[in-house]
C-alpha cells in the first residue's frame, strides 16, 4: 500500500515540476524567430524617410489583420512592406501628400492617412486582379504583371496632374525600390 502512495506522490511532484517550468505560450511566441519583412540593410541605405517606417508598417499590419479574410481569399501578390516603402520613395511627397494620394479627403492629410489610402488601394486592387475586374476596365492579360497594373492606375502616364511627364518613370523606379526592399 505504501508503494502505491509513494508512486502517486512522485507522479504529482513530477507533474507540478513540469507545469512549473513549462514555457508559457507568450514565451514560446517570443522565442519564435520574427519574420523578415524587408531587406533591412537596403532600407537603411536607400529609404529616405526612416522616421516614417514605424507608422507605415503599423498601417500595413493593421490592414493585414483587418482584411485577413479577404486576403485569405485573394492573397496579396506583393510583399506589402516593401511595396509601401517603394511607393513612398517613388512619390517623395511633402507632408500631407507622402504617398501622392490626391483623392478627395486624402489630400493634405497626415502620413498615417496617406498610408491607409495606399494600403486600401493595394487590398482593393489585389482583389480586382484576382477577379479580373480591373479599375482600368482592361483585362489583366494586357499587363505584364500586377505592378504594371497598379502603376498604370496609381501614376497614369499623361495624367493632368503630371505636367512634366514624370509618371513615365514611376513603374521603373518602383520596380527598382521594390526589388531593393524585398527581404
Amino acid at each position: 500500500m505504501i508503494g502505491i502512495v509513494t508512486v502517486i506522490i512522485l507522479a504529482i511532484i513530477i507533474l507540478a515540476v513540469y507545469f512549473a517550468f513549462k514555457p508559457k505560450k507568450e514565451d514560446e511566441e517570443e522565442n519564435q524567430p520574427k519574420p523578415i519583412l524587408v531587406h533591412e540593410a537596403n532600407v537603411r541605405a536607400y529609404f529616405k524617410y526612416p522616421s516614417e517606417i514605424e507608422t507605415i508598417f503599423s498601417v500595413v499590419e493593421a490592414y493585414l489583420e483587418t482584411y485577413k479574410n479577404t486576403l485569405d481569399q485573394y492573397p496579396l501578390l506583393v510583399n506589402p512592406y516593401a511595396f509601401m516603402l517603394a511607393i513612398r520613395m517613388c512619390e517623395q511627397g511633402r507632408a500631407g501628400c507622402e504617398f501622392g494620394v490626391m483623392a478627395e479627403g486624402a489630400w493634405n492629410t497626415d502620413l498615417k492617412t496617406q498610408a491607409e489610402w495606399a494600403m486600401a488601394t493595394l487590398v482593393k486592387d489585389t482583389k480586382r486582379w484576382h477577379t479580373n475586374t480591373l479599375a482600368t476596365g482592361k483585362d489583366r492579360k494586357e499587363y505584364k504583371d500586377f505592378i504594371d497594373y497598379f502603376g498604370s492606375k496609381w501614376a497614369p502616364i499623361g495624367a493632368e496632374n503630371d505636367p512634366y511627364g514624370l509618371n513615365q518613370n514611376w513603374i521603373p523606379n518602383f520596380r527598382k525600390y521594390y526589388g531593393l526592399f524585398l527581404p
